[in-house]
């Protein structure tokens, strides 16, 4: 006869400070699960297998899960979206690391691909005013309007309008002019000022393409 295992052994022995020290160290600090088990053994002394800091990670997800739920569906209320990506490693493969910002809320997460799927299910079928990016094909067409981040172009490109939306993209740019005389203006990519419109060569390159009103 096998009695039932107590609930004490179906736990685990490990509090919740060494849960919060490890996601620490493993997401804001990027250690690989090598590194971690050596940062854990110099440190407290503990010996885990690679195995058993999945585990240990793995509980610590739930007590974030209600607050990305909540970011996810504030971003898919959101007028206007931007987003980035950039490859990383993941468990010894190539992977994408993806932002998703808006005016209330912040959404990363990774993914093994560069496509536009990844942005299709992130949003779920909501559909922003303006989506902000790169040029990269995957990132287009996910809004009414699309607005080509200054960073990401070249200043040059006649293909897109480089002058920010009000408001921060994933990559940083806001919109911003030394001169009094001109005003940062948001245009949809398709719409073109006429050549005069633009400052001339002898402005910052970071503020060229300012519009002036």
């Amino acid at each position: 006869m096998v009695a039932p295992a107590p609930e004490a052994a179906r736990g685990t022995p490990f509090g919740p400070r060494l849960h919060a020290v490890a996601t620490y160290l493993k997401t804001f600090q990027a250690l690989s699960y090598e590194r971690l088990q050596a940062a854990l053994s110099d440190l407290f002394g503990l010996t885990l297998s690679q195995g058993g800091l999945m585990n240990l990670l793995r509980r610590a997800q739930g007590c974030f899960r209600s607050g990305r739920d909540a970011a996810i569906a504030t971003l898919r209320r959101a007028e206007v979206v931007a987003c980035d990506e950039t490859g990383v490693r993941i468990e010894g493969s190539n992977a994408y690391h993806w932002l998703f910002h808006s005016a209330d809320a912040v959404v990363h997460t990774a993914s093994p691909t560069r496509g536009a799927g990844v942005v299709r299910d992130m949003m779920d079928g909501h559909r922003p005013a303006v989506w902000i990016s790169d040029r990269y094909t995957a990132q287009q067409g996910h809004a009414d309007e699309h607005q080509t981040c200054r960073p990401a172009t070249s200043p040059m490109s006649s293909r897109s309008v480089t002058i920010p939306y009000p408001g921060a993209c994933s990559s940083g740019c806001r919109a911003s002019s030394p001169w009094p005389s001109a005003s940062p203006t948001w245009l949809p990519r398709r719409s073109r000022p006429s050549a005069g419109a633009w400052i001339g060569n002898s402005a910052p390159s970071w503020s060229r393409r300012a519009a002036v009103t």
